[in-house]
């Protein structure tokens, strides 16, 4: 399998990247729009209603590690690409 190197758009500012979950939170932002991915599509992913999806999205509330490995599947990244500092393998 062949890994190619994406760029990923600059994290917005909703969740701060200081604390992993905020990490977590804005690679998850990053991969979705590089993938155009709805947060609609991460709340079926997840098991959630769109409002949690959201909260999770932002920042506001944390990932859990089994929606961890779930939108890793999804998103056909490793998981700890959701928590690397420059989540830039795809």
């Amino acid at each position: 399998m062949t890994q190619s190197v994406v760029m990923l758009p600059n994290p917005t500012p909703n969740a701060p990247t200081t604390t992993l979950s905020g990490l977590v939170a804005s690679n998850i932002r990053a991969y979705m729009a590089a993938q155009r991915k709805t947060t609609a599509e991460l709340a079926l992913i997840i098991g959630r209603d769109v409002r949690a999806a959201q909260r999770r999205r932002s920042g506001e509330q944390q990932f859990s590690l089994d929606e961890l490995e779930a939108i890793s599947r999804w998103l056909n990244v490793p998981p700890n690409a959701l928590m690397a500092r420059l989540a830039a393998v795809a």
